[in-house]
């Protein structure tokens, strides 16, 4: 894979700012900060604090506990439903480290499960970077820009209590793309195989309908990317030699395919539930309703810094939009318009539109989903990649600044007030704090509010002030690139804003983080230890009578 090449050369002399080195500590860098995150929950014991990771956490609690100590995964739940069968969470609170320690049971006595719970949202964290990463490399000018696409999307990625759809629905997709596009690259099957292996990884630790959501992303992204580069990709599908590797490749995937419908089959309670048919499909009407459709409104939380739902969280960066803007206006073309058709289509899908109504009937299984305002989250992770484009725009495409450098500067002013608008916004409703609080409340959907907390005055109105520090800072930073000379310091200028960028999304993730966990004291944390949990043959009417887990 040539590194870097898909987009115009950049303006600094000898490229060194693209060597394997600085691409290699800039990637180690971000698993850095993700490691630090953890290692901070991991050391200041903090628990996810409620909603469906909490149950993610306790079904996983219960499925390893049972392994480590009567050496077999449980296949009954005695408290769900006065009892179940436990194959009801083989696949939706399932993870890839936690298969891994199910063979190691018997090594895990008297450990504490929270350092591998987090070390198991972690491993699924370094599976969405390196997608994100290598499929930035394609598109990108420069590791920077790769860079400031991660830090986006990692940033912004807060699975506390919601790890399904603000994380598991797409944490494979980056890498599923980038192995599709490797395998028209080169036609070598094993691509093939690792993508559709993915797309398998993809089904672990999510919900089962998220599946026919999963592959109509991918069958847009591709597409929409034949579309506009037919020539390239035929010669590409007519140079792949078809033969035994095909077919036993693909009936190899079909097979890890029929093993998740069996599991998922026996433990279809998940689906069949909550007005649904006998058969588990959603009625049009409970389809375009149940989860609540979106609206333009609600977009607005990507410039609030302040996220007010349980389920997914928007927010990318105030950077973010003005380098969307950067990138329709300067980067634009073949190679990377089906990122953006691909984000049109998705977020009419989200609105509940004839689009939504089309794919109901026409797209495969898409009658077993009916979250539509829930796909938000995989529209979030394409316009971050659209941001890229207009940071490559800006400072690694030196054919803009000699050809138009009128427009760029316009292009530049523009972005200044739009952060300026964005300034004196905030400092209105940090002033007037029930307006600000009324305004919340009016884009939050209805069905997705989040804890009452969350419009506490004093928590709005030192989110609202951090928001207009950054509107500030960023301001003055678009300001001053009107008058220098890019061309000359164009790499302290993105580095500048790289490192404002991220002190912007991880200074949100780690306030989300703090404020959706809750530390425990020695006693809870010993309670979350591996121990053995023999079967309570009286149970008390009160949950909190006789019960040590009752305040966990």
């Amino acid at each position: 894979m040539n590194n870097f090449k898909k987009t115009e050369d950049s303006s600094l002399p000898g490229h060194w700012h693209n060597s394997r080195m600085v691409e290699g500590c800039l990637f180690l860098l971000i698993i850095l900060i993700e490691a630090g995150i953890f290692i901070y929950l991991i050391l200041e014991r903090r628990m996810v604090g409620g909603h469906d990771g909490f149950q993610y956490f306790t079904i996983q609690y219960s499925f390893l506990n049972n392994v480590v100590n009567y050496g077999e995964i449980p296949q009954w739940t005695p408290f769900m439903t006065q009892g179940t069968f436990a194959a009801i969470g083989y696949v939706p609170f399932n993870g890839i480290l936690q298969n891994i320690l199910f063979l190691f049971g018997g090594l895990l006595k008297n450990i504490n499960i929270l350092p591998l719970f987090y070390a198991g949202i972690f491993f699924d964290e370094l599976l969405l970077l390196t997608g994100v990463w290598l499929l930035g490399r394609r598109f990108f000018a420069s590791p920077f820009t790769v860079f400031f696409v991660s830090l986006s999307i990692m940033g912004s990625c807060i699975w506390v209590l919601q790890p399904w759809w603000n994380f598991h629905i797409y944490y494979a997709i980056p890498l599923i793309l980038y192995f599709i596009h490797t395998f028209l690259d080169s036609g070598k099957w094993r691509y093939y195989f690792l993508a559709g292996n993915l797309l398998f990884i993809q089904c672990l630790g999510n919900l089962p309908y998220i599946l026919p959501v999963t592959t109509l992303v991918i069958f847009l992204y591709f597409i929409f990317y034949f579309a506009f580069n037919f020539n390239d990709a035929l010669q590409k599908i007519k140079s792949i030699q078809f033969g035994w590797s095909f077919i036993f490749i693909t009936l190899l995937i079909i097979l890890i395919f029929i093993a998740l419908y069996t599991v998922m089959d026996v433990g279809d309670q998940f689906v069949n539930f909550s007005q649904r048919n006998p058969d588990g499909t959603s009625t049009l009407d409970l389809f375009l309703a149940y989860g609540g459709k979106f609206n333009w409104l609600s977009w607005l939380e990507i410039f609030l810094r302040f996220s007010p739902c349980l389920d997914y969280t928007l927010y990318m960066g105030i950077m973010s939009v003005p380098f969307i803007l950067m990138g329709l206006i300067f980067n634009l073309n073949r190679q990377n318009i089906h990122f953006h058709l691909t984000v049109i289509i998705l977020l009419l899908f989200s609105m509940g539109t004839c689009v939504s109504v089309f794919f109901y009937h026409s797209w495969p299984m898409m009658k077993f989903f009916r979250h539509l305002m829930l796909v938000s989250p995989i529209i979030k992770v394409f316009l971050c990649f659209l941001a890229g484009f207009g940071f490559d725009a800006l400072f690694f495409k030196k054919t803009r600044w000699k050809e138009k450098p009128l427009i760029t500067k316009d292009a530049l002013f523009l972005m200044s007030m739009l952060m300026l608008g964005l300034l004196f916004f905030s400092l209105i409703l940090s002033d007037y704090i029930q307006l600000g609080t009324h305004f919340i409340r009016s884009v939050r959907p209805e069905k997705l509010s989040f804890f009452r907390t969350s419009f506490n005055e004093n928590i709005l109105n030192d989110v609202l002030q951090y928001t207009s520090f950054f509107a500030l800072i960023f301001f003055t930073l678009f300001i001053v690139m009107i008058f220098v000379n890019r061309k000359k310091y164009f790499l302290p200028l993105a580095i500048s804003l790289l490192i404002l960028h991220f002190a912007d999304i991880y200074g949100f993730k780690f306030s989300e983080i703090r404020f959706k966990t809750v530390s425990l004291n020695e006693r809870l944390y010993q309670i979350t230890k591996f121990q053995s949990m023999p079967y309570s043959t009286r149970r008390d009417v009160s949950f909190w009578e006789n019960n040590p887990r009752a305040e966990l």
